[in-house]
């Protein structure tokens, strides 16, 4: 089950101001900095799948709100993983379900985005982001100072049956 929300993503116009040679190379804290006590590890936990024949373009990933332990995943391909007791699962097709959704094609477009709602242990909802191309509807919201739309950004809000 779920619901949509489309919002617009403008097309931007980024100017850089690019600064003399002195004022990029300045160090803004000269007195020396002290090594802690600190040390980071990194070790291979799980491998995501591959997705439409390419690896998966992992964007972002989630503690569940629910004490679980389990970690939620997207893959910008439209799929949401679950990984609970260091096993890696499909949790969702997105795309199977939202057929307009814009492949990921360049950076920041697909399944962009996962939130939990505050009770989601009860109510079973969650929210997932991801583009279309402005021609697959009306938006709900625009900004009609701008008039360039790049992609529309829906946000849907899905309901798991059994939050557990």
């Amino acid at each position: 089950m779920f619901k949509r929300l489309m919002l617009t993503v403008l097309s931007l116009s980024l100017t850089f101001v690019t600064l003399p040679i002195a004022a990029q190379l300045s160090n803004p804290i000269q007195e020396t900095i002290d090594f802690g006590s600190l040390t980071l590890r990194v070790v291979d936990w799980v491998q995501v799948p591959n997705s439409s024949g390419s690896s998966a373009r992992i964007n972002m990933a989630l503690p569940s709100p629910d004490g679980s332990g389990r970690v939620f995943v997207n893959d910008q391909r439209g799929y949401l993983h679950v990984i609970e007791n260091d096993v890696i699962s499909e949790y969702l097709n997105v795309y199977s379900v939202l057929t307009n959704a814009a492949p990921a094609s360049f950076f920041g477009t697909g399944l962009t985005s996962l939130a939990f709602h505050p009770d989601f242990t009860n109510n079973g909802l969650f929210y997932t982001v991801h583009l279309e191309l402005p021609t697959t509807g009306t938006p709900d919201f625009i900004q009609t100072e701008h008039t360039s739309v790049f992609r529309h950004s829906i946000i849907t809000q899905w309901t798991a049956v059994n939050p557990a």
